[in-house]
């Protein structure tokens, strides 16, 4: 599903959570690819479901924001997001960590039929490679910010406060005077 990326020097400018959530799909892809495979997982369709709305959501983002653009790709990163659903459940290491948390109780509830006797699809070292990949998510940094403004205005003292966050001209009286705007004026004799 992810092969098509490689972590290269075109990827410097995005969050580490990128590079990190890349270079640790593979392991939950193949953990995917055999599950989805076995009939005994039918009555775990809508949980299997959940998982591949959570990979195809982290499959555009990687599509979508690692090609070379003309646009900053934290910019691009952010516009992606919000065409998802927004910042809370579609940054790469939140769809990471949903997309883990989906398997770790997904796999132990397949197993199929060898030789007369129940045999689990995916063994205790893949489980252990995928809960290590878990605790390592939770240690990065967020990709990016719940507030996508960036703005914050904070007034701690009595007085106005005048902040102008947008664009244009802002023009302010606090005082008695008159206050008069125009773009000209003109003075004569």
């Amino acid at each position: 599903m992810f092969a098509a990326y490689n972590i290269s020097k075109d990827t410097n400018d995005l969050p580490d959570a990128f590079h990190v959530v890349l270079r640790k799909v593979e392991p939950l892809n193949n953990t995917l690819a055999r599950v989805h495979d076995q009939k005994s997982c039918q009555e775990m369709k809508s949980d299997v479901e959940s998982c591949k709305q959570k990979a195809e959501n982290l499959q555009t983002l990687f599509r979508k924001v690692v090609p070379p653009s003309n646009k900053p790709k934290l910019d691009h990163y952010r516009e992606v997001v919000r065409d998802l659903g927004g910042v809370g459940e579609n940054r790469v290491e939140t769809l990471m960590a949903g997309l883990l948390d989906d398997v770790q109780s997904l796999v132990p509830k397949c197993t199929i039929q060898r030789n007369g006797k129940a045999a689990e699809l995916v063994g205790n070292d893949v489980m252990e490679e995928l809960a290590a990949v878990f605790e390592e998510l939770p240690a990065m940094p967020p990709s990016l910010s719940e507030d996508p403004s960036g703005n914050s205005v904070n007034n701690w003292n009595t007085g106005t406060q005048n902040v102008n966050t947008g664009e244009g001209t802002q023009n302010n009286n606090t005082g008695a005077d008159m206050q008069y705007i125009s773009h000209t004026q003109t003075f004569s004799r």
